[in-house]
């Protein structure tokens, strides 16, 4: 079974923290504040944190070449030919299924690094540069 998970990023008061990514059970709280439970260990240890909406992405379930988590928003570039290519795409859930998207192409691929292999350089919210 895959492990679902989510990432957001932190919206407190205390400026250090601000901004931090994440990691863990999304959850919606009463008031409609959208939290990331934090689970450590020990059930007994648990820390629920509020983040920024527009920044939640789920896990998509693969790793890219390097082992790194790939996540809703990450940024990619895939391997051709033993050489990354300078073609940047966006992972988003599509039609059932995560994918990679390339607007300038205009191409929707499904995310597969077995078939592609594939590198995070990056995401739209703390590189949003990297698609221009």
């Amino acid at each position: 079974m895959r492990e679902i998970k989510f990432r957001g990023k932190r919206l407190n008061h205390f400026t250090k923290c601000l901004g931090e990514w994440v990691v863990g059970d999304l959850q919606q709280a009463l008031d409609g504040k959208r939290q990331i439970c934090q689970s450590r260990s020990t059930i007994a240890y648990q820390s629920v944190i509020e983040v920024d909406p527009t920044t939640i992405g789920q896990f998509t379930g693969v790793l890219d070449s390097d082992g790194q988590e790939i996540y809703e928003g990450d940024i990619v570039r895939t391997r051709v030919n033993n050489k990354f290519t300078d073609d940047r795409y966006t992972v988003e859930f599509r039609d059932g299924s995560f994918g990679m998207l390339n607007n300038e192409l205009k191409m929707f691929r499904i995310l597969n690094s077995w078939y592609y292999p594939i590198k995070v350089i990056g995401n739209i919210h703390d590189n949003p540069n990297m698609l221009k």
